[in-house]
């Protein structure tokens, strides 16, 4: 018999062993409706109540951040603008700052401070636009929409930017000279009207300072503004006037923009067709951090809890009694009936783990945008989401993991309760420790430990912000956790075996 056939001969074994054990099948069918009573229940606690100012609302209907310094001229049908970029620089009161603890910092220019021309369908915070600037370290950018920005040329000032409009289609374009030109990329920005307004634009990310310690959590964001130099500036078929410059974004002077945020005034000085403006703030989507996937995927831990033990019983059950001696017996390759029981625990936690997320997932996310997790502060998921799906299916994965962990520790130990707290050890103690722990060690901890796998659960990009350590690290750094515990449990469990006796 060839090996490949003696595997699945022995799988097949060991899975009708795991359906004979009438009390270890209960407890596996009794897994997806635990989990879908407590994502009832805890999905139900999940409100989301935001206070203060209504957001700004971009033209996808989502929060958005939208605040710069903009001297802008209304230009009707299509068209095109082109301005030199000369010259980015921090303004005299952002050379030095001293901190309340008497701390001095010589600030630097934002890496993505823009400098910059822009289309935008009207002088006001949230509306659509197209972009194009170049920064001091993130090269040139193209944006649209608040969408994820183009990168263009690693260049700096001085720097050649032009746009031009065609309908709702504008292609932006960088050039070293003036005269020849690379495109850095073409976007459609339908929500633009027959006359936009045109310009030129300087704008400044806040600076954020995250400090974690024992115990807290302090998040604090300084407004920063930045200075840029234009010359060159040409906008043939604009409707000719006088140039206006606003504060996009901060409040006016009379007060009266609930719509708006406070900021830093900007300012614009116009000399000898030379522009310098100088602005604060950016351009992006202000979502807020949480992730609803991740929070109705929370009552899969519950789930998690009963395919542990079960696991664990699944090989140290058969040391009590002689039923390991005789499977030893009829196939003397020790080593491949340890591999013939984690590809069956393996592929039970797999499609046990993918449908207790899907029922979770469909219990939880209806209630839970009932209670605002909804736009425009969380973006709109659904099942037609690739990254939804990923979140699902990478919750069966780590299910699969952890059971063959546990496996693997039963293997080693051969003592039930000791596998059994020692696999919650490894996954759900790291949770707890590094919440209180500073962001570094947080962070390492995910790395290191299976409590990583969690960051499958979640669709958005790591965010150092959250209480959660699991949100820390990026989805597959978290599984890679996972799986290499759960291959070194079993390689040396089957090691041991081979070296005891049954």
């Amino acid at each position: 018999m060839s090996s490949w056939s003696r595997y699945r001969r022995l799988v097949g074994a060991e899975l009708f062993k795991l359906r004979t054990v009438r009390r270890w099948v209960i407890v596996l069918i009794a897994l997806i409706p635990l989990t879908a009573g407590f994502a009832l229940l805890l999905s139900s606690t999940f409100k989301y109540s935001p206070g203060g100012l209504p957001p700004i609302v971009g033209p996808h209907g989502l929060a958005v951040q939208d605040q710069f310094r903009f001297m802008h001229q209304p230009m009707t049908g299509d068209g095109s603008i082109t301005v030199h970029v000369t010259e980015q620089h921090l303004p005299p009161q952002e050379r030095e700052i001293i901190r309340d603890n008497g701390e001095v910092v010589v600030p630097v220019l934002q890496d993505r401070a823009g400098a910059g021309i822009m289309i935008k369908s009207a002088a006001q915070a949230g509306a659509a636009y197209a972009a194009i600037m170049v920064t001091p370290h993130a090269g040139v950018l193209m944006s649209s929409n608040f969408g994820d920005d183009i990168t263009g040329p690693a260049a700096t000032s001085p720097q050649w930017l032009r746009l031009d409009r065609t309908g709702p289609t504008v292609t932006g374009y960088t050039s070293e000279d003036g005269a020849a030109w690379t495109k850095v990329a073409t976007v459609s920005v339908p929500q633009l009207p027959a006359t936009a307004q045109v310009g030129l634009f300087a704008s400044s990310p806040d600076e954020t300072k995250l400090e974690k310690s024992l115990g807290s959590t302090s998040l604090g964001l300084r407004p920063t503004q930045s200075v840029a130099t234009f010359d060159n500036l040409k906008v043939p078929g604009s409707v000719a006037g006088e140039w206006v410059s606003d504060d996009i974004g901060s409040v006016d002077r009379s007060g009266e923009s609930p719509e708006k945020g406070n900021g830093p005034q900007g300012s614009t000085r116009a000399l000898d067709g030379t522009y310098t403006l100088q602005g604060s703030g950016t351009f992006r989507t202000n979502l807020m951090p949480d992730d609803p996937v991740e929070g109705a995927l929370i009552p899969l831990f519950f789930g998690l809890m009963l395919l542990i033990p079960i696991a664990v019983l699944f090989i140290t059950t058969e040391h009590k009694r002689p039923l390991l001696k005789l499977t030893f017996a009829a196939s003397p390759h020790r080593g491949t009936v340890i591999a013939a029981k984690a590809t069956v625990i393996a592929v039970t936690g797999f499609v046990l783990g993918t449908v207790a997320a899907l029922v979770s997932y469909s219990v939880s996310m209806p209630r839970m945008r009932a209670n605002g997790y909804a736009p425009p502060n969380f973006q709109t998921v659904s099942l037609g989401d690739i990254d939804v799906w990923r979140a699902i299916v990478g919750s069966g994965a780590l299910f699969a993991g952890i059971a063959v962990l546990a496996l693997g520790l039963g293997a080693i130990m051969r003592h039930s309760a000791a596998a059994i707290a020692t696999t919650i050890a490894l996954v759900i103690v790291p949770m707890f420790i590094g919440t209180p722990l500073p962001l570094a060690a947080a962070r390492w901890l995910m790395y290191l430990t299976p409590a990583g796998g969690f960051a499958m659960q979640r669709t958005l990009p790591p965010d150092p912000t959250l209480a959660v350590p699991s949100s820390m690290i990026w989805p597959w750094q978290g599984l890679a956790a996972v799986a290499g515990y759960a291959i070194l449990a079993t390689v040396i469990g089957i090691r041991l075996t081979r070296k005891r006796d049954a």
